[in-house]
């Protein structure tokens, strides 16, 4: 049973998780989606990069230096996201990030690099805010954040 006590107050929304100015990395093929999050993450207030697959990611790294990642998990191309993440922390030593799919599941969550959140698609603004804000803030973000 759901309570109806007034003392919960208002369930959190997507701006109670806003960005501060950090460079977040969205690699996502489907143009669809990577437009969803760009748009969120810039409305938050983060400087939002794109790319379409992982090596245009590995691209836009050698250019830019971004506080966080946050990748879809398949991709075009043979790489993975945490293929991404690994090769993207060779390049950003100890880089947060954040993999995304709606299929992909890993076998275990355990299986992901340290320091790496999971977000399971579809997912909701609020849930990308809070995924994002922690994995840059440290923490863990639940799954289906």
């Amino acid at each position: 049973m759901v309570s109806e006590d007034a003392s919960d107050g208002p369930a959190p929304r997507a701006d109670a998780f806003p960005g501060r100015g950090e460079t977040v990395l969205v690699v996502e093929d489907d143009p669809r989606v990577r437009r969803f999050a760009v748009r969120r993450l810039a409305g938050l207030g983060y400087r939002v990069l794109e790319a379409a697959d992982g090596p245009g990611a590995l691209s836009v790294l050698e250019a830019s230096w971004v506080d966080l990642l946050f990748s879809d998990m398949a991709m075009p191309g043979g790489m993975t996201g945490v293929d991404l993440v690994r090769r993207a922390r060779e390049r950003q030593p100890g880089l947060p990030a954040v993999i995304t799919s709606g299929y992909a599941v890993p076998e275990s969550l355990a299986d992901l690099p340290p320091g790496t959140g999971w977000l399971p698609k579809p997912y909701t603004g609020l849930g990308l805010a809070r995924a994002l804000r922690a994995a840059l803030d440290g923490a863990t973000a639940p799954d289906g954040a």
